[in-house]
């Protein structure tokens, strides 16, 4: 009895640990930098974990809980996971290669101050 009470204990030391120790536990998105997020291990405790930066692969529409990311963390602030309309997998239909990318930017369309040159009479 005295065994099963002890492993019990340091199971639940453990646990705490790897929740709230040395990887920075979190109990929200408000408990861990920019840089990161709260990814959650259950609906109780989660580990502040690095976001995904440029070029890693990601999921995109990446589900959140009310409080924690699960499975994976999303793209650094300013990426956004994309996925290449041109990118074919052999044998898949599904793969088509999930990453952080920058977002495109579309340049802005100049507008003419110049005035209009109308033809000749």
């Amino acid at each position: 009895m005295k065994l099963a009470i002890c492993s019990l204990v340091i199971l639940s030391v453990a646990v705490a640990i790897e929740a709230y120790g040395w990887r920075g536990g979190c109990k929200s998105q408000d408990d861990c930098p920019e840089d990161e997020c709260c990814m959650g291990f259950s609906n109780f405790y989660g580990s502040c974990r690095k976001r995904l930066a440029k070029g890693y692969n990601c999921q995109p529409n990446l589900k959140r809980g009310e409080k924690f990311y699960f499975g994976q963390c999303p793209c650094e602030v300013g990426l956004e996971c994309t996925m290449r309309d041109d990118y074919d997998f052999p044998g898949s239909q599904y793969v088509k290669d999930a990453r952080c990318r920058q977002p495109p930017t579309e340049a802005p369309i100049a507008e003419s101050t110049e005035a209009p040159v109308l033809p000749e009479e």
